[in-house]
């Protein structure tokens, strides 16, 4: 599973996650977004607000996105252009 955290001012905190589905070659993702409140009953808990399968165009396209909105042009570490 790959993580990161997306928005953190203290107290209210959004994490996003990916993760295969299924067999490793099953080419399904599972991509949740999660909430956590320092102010909650429990401090600790993740609260699931969104929660997504995609398949490998469907990672990409949200990829492509994501580097189109903040102007990426930088090449992969291996010098090959985003697929």
């Amino acid at each position: 599973m790959t993580s990161t955290t997306l928005l953190d001012n203290g107290n209210y905190s959004y994490l996003v996650d990916i993760q295969p589905t299924g067999k490793p070659d099953s080419g399904g993702y599972h991509l949740r977004i999660s909430t956590r409140w320092r102010g909650a009953k429990e401090p600790d808990a993740l609260l699931q607000r969104f929660s997504i399968c995609l398949d490998r165009k469907g990672l990409q396209n949200l990829r492509q996105l994501i580097d189109t909105e903040l102007g990426n042009t930088t090449p992969s570490p291996t010098g090959a252009a985003h697929d």
